[in-house]
């Protein structure tokens, strides 16, 4: 994804206690007022009022300065390598479509919540579509929560490094259980408290050593 747009062309910036509507109202006039600067657009409502824009750098710079002017607490800039989840990476969603002909996707075992709608679906193909329509589409975060929440979701985990998501979880469906899957020793512990949930095949690559070291300082 990073080849679809040169290095320095493009930025982020998670612009902290402003609503949607505003920040969606300030990229469009942006966008429409200076186009030389190039396009900035909303890419994940995360919740808990902060809204991650993304765009052209001297676009995404320009609607910082006006966000702040509206009354934004902070306009953070994101050390990402690309203008994840917008106009910028159709390139990147054409060279996933076509990579995503070859692989078949089956049924999941239980209903998948699609981040560009937050519509929980099973049929494979519009998995397909919303794994296509992600890269350059705006991420509906706290709308994927809510729904997840609704469905009768009561725990959550986030699998990779940090724990960022976790604490938006935390704001957006507060009770419900929330996991960090940081580390090799973290799967085995999932895999061994929901052994339906992992595949034999993913708890069995675990490291036995791994494995044990959990063991003891679970005790």
């Amino acid at each position: 994804m990073q080849e679809a747009v040169p290095a320095g062309r493009g930025a982020m910036g998670a612009v902290l206690g402003l609503d949607g509507d505003t920040v969606v109202k300030v990229c469009e006039e942006v966008t429409a007022t200076y186009p030389a600067d190039g396009i900035v657009v909303p890419a994940n409502y995360n919740g808990a009022g902060q809204v991650v824009i993304s765009g052209d750098k001297a676009a995404v710079d320009r609607a910082a300065a006006v966000l702040k002017a509206r009354g934004a607490k902070r306009v953070m800039p994101l050390p990402v390598s690309a203008p994840f989840h917008s106009p910028l990476m159709e390139s990147a969603a054409r060279r996933l479509a076509e990579a995503l002909e070859s692989i078949v996707i089956r049924t999941p075992r239980v209903p998948l919540v699609r981040n560009v709608d937050a519509r929980a679906t099973d049929d494979p193909e519009e998995i397909r579509e919303g794994l296509v329509s992600q890269v350059a589409s705006p991420v509906r975060w706290e709308d994927s929560l809510l729904a997840m929440a609704e469905y009768g979701v009561r725990h959550f985990v986030e699998v990779g490094p940090g724990k960022v998501l976790a604490g938006i979880v935390k704001r957006v469906v507060p009770g419900v259980r929330i996991s960090s899957c940081e580390r090799t020793v973290d799967v085995a512990s999932l895999a061994a408290e929901f052994p339906r949930a992992f595949p034999s095949a993913l708890a069995s690559a675990v490291p036995p050593a791994a494995a044990e070291a959990k063991k003891e300082t679970s005790v």
